[in-house]
């Protein structure tokens, strides 16, 4: 894996391309049987860029071990056994634990979620179901980097208008964004404390060997999986 995280009440990680394809459920619940956990249910987004979030409960569940929740790209939960996920192949994954409280979060930060601020959202959202910024960690996956990731000079101005001139690069003709800063200058923002943000500073797009990438490969070959419960 990219990355694992496991402790006493939470386990989380991101996949890399040769584990799964997280399109694909039945792989995805096979990979799941191999990790050292026990889940009650699974909880999948239908993604579509946004900045939509959801507080999954157990009233959300009615029997089927799997849960589809539509338009929405920020899970949290506080319900023990509830595997939330998301899936990427350039765009940014985050995953939120609040060890105290026994809270948890993922995010999937494309370009448009990442303008629209849904890491501060995320926060806000953990904030309800009782967490405190101060006990918040921030993990961030493997997402395309900017040595990848050039972008039009429209989009471009509308970065300069929402954060700190080092998220962009000029080279040539050229601009990329670096979007694991930009949602980590959003997190910034939002009182997280600097020390509890976690980069991994993997791109996509130049690993070839370890990670789908839409942007690099023109189509959508296979995506990554991420994902967190509370054991």
């Amino acid at each position: 894996m990219a990355l694992f995280i496991k402790d006493k009440s939470v386990i989380a990680g991101f996949t890399n391309r040769h584990e799964l394809d997280g399109r694909k459920v039945i792989q995805v619940i096979q990979f799941l049987k191999r990790q050292p956990l026990h889940y009650r249910h699974l909880v999948i987004p239908v993604q579509t860029h946004s900045s939509n979030t959801v507080i999954v409960e157990e009233s959300d569940f009615n029997e089927p071990k799997i849960l589809k929740i539509n338009n929405c790209d920020g899970l949290i939960t506080k319900l023990t056994g509830v595997i939330l996920t998301v899936l990427t192949a350039d765009c940014l994954p985050l995953i939120f634990i609040d060890r105290k409280q026994k809270i948890i979060g993922i995010s999937h930060q494309g370009w448009q979620g990442t303008l629209q601020l849904l890491p501060a959202k995320m926060v806000k959202a953990m904030e309800k179901l009782g967490s405190q910024r101060d006990n918040l960690e921030v993990y961030f996956g493997p997402s395309i980097g900017s040595c990848c990731y050039d972008i039009s000079e429209d989009r471009a101005r509308l970065f300069q208008k929402k954060f700190s001139s080092n998220i962009l690069r000029k080279s040539d003709t050229k601009t990329y964004l670096n979007l694991s800063e930009a949602n980590r200058q959003s997190l910034l923002r939002s009182a997280i404390t600097k020390g509890n943000i976690y980069q991994t500073g993997r791109c996509t797009s130049c690993k070839r060997k370890q990670f789908y990438s839409f942007r690099r490969d023109k189509k959508i070959v296979g995506e990554m999986l991420s994902f967190v419960v509370i054991t």
